[in-house]
């Protein structure tokens, strides 16, 4: 396992909240209710479908499985840190004038590198000093809560399944073995259960939130955020 160290600045009175949860666990969707019902404003991930490496990792993960890490972990990098002369208005911008919550934090996406890298032990030893390099020198602000949606491998997977019958463009996620996608489940469950960066961790299960379950779609978006202020104690 990887040792985890991070920048811990913080200088905001404003609440930093940062989602974490396996694929398909719905990030995404909670941190819209967030945004829309507690009106934090959002850094959102980089949408991968948008980025041709993508397409090309899983059509030779052994080409382009370090590239594609090294463009997630930078991508997360700007959008926590920001950047005045690429015009990118980061988190700590952000938090001069109120709450932020971000999806996913970068440490996520070192998750996702382990994952994918592991079999590889030099590019994997590339990535970690890419990554220390990004996240050393206190450069980066330490959130308040990290929410980690959770859900079980089982349903994640299924979710995979109908994803891709449904957008095509999401079918290469079926040529990733399941055992491939229960590795990085595992490695989501391993840092919640460690808790290596000693932070305050809301856990919502999000396999009691679907929305199948709900007559209505505000009925389940009331009934999670009402979870989440209960455990982070932010109201």
């Amino acid at each position: 396992m990887l040792e985890f160290d991070f920048g811990k600045e913080r200088t905001s009175k404003y609440p930093f909240v940062a989602l974490m949860g396996s694929t398909y666990s719905g990030k995404t969707t909670f941190a819209k209710f967030i945004n829309n019902k507690l009106g934090f404003p959002l850094i959102e991930e980089l949408p991968v479908t948008e980025h041709p490496l993508f397409t090309k990792y899983y059509s030779n993960p052994s080409v382009y499985g370090l590239g594609t890490q090294f463009l997630f972990a930078f991508d997360k990098r700007l959008r926590t840190a920001g950047s005045h002369n690429l015009g990118v208005t980061g988190v700590k911008d952000l938090l001069k004038n109120g709450p932020v919550v971000l999806e996913p934090p970068i440490w996520e996406d070192r998750l996702y590198a382990q994952a994918r890298l592991e079999n590889n032990p030099r590019e994997l030893e590339w990535y970690e000093r890419f990554y220390q390099g990004l996240v050393s020198g206190n450069c980066l602000p330490e959130p308040d809560i990290v929410t980690y949606l959770r859900l079980d491998f089982s349903t994640m997977f299924k979710r995979i399944e109908e994803r891709a019958k449904c957008d095509p463009s999401r079918s290469v996620e079926l040529d990733e073995k399941p055992e491939d996608w229960k590795r990085l489940w595992d490695l989501h469950e391993e840092w919640i259960s460690q808790n290596p960066l000693n932070l305050k961790i809301v856990t919502l299960d999000m396999d009691k939130y679907d929305y199948a379950k709900y007559s209505h779609q505000q009925d389940v978006e009331n009934s999670i955020i009402a979870e989440f202020k209960r455990q982070s104690g932010l109201y």
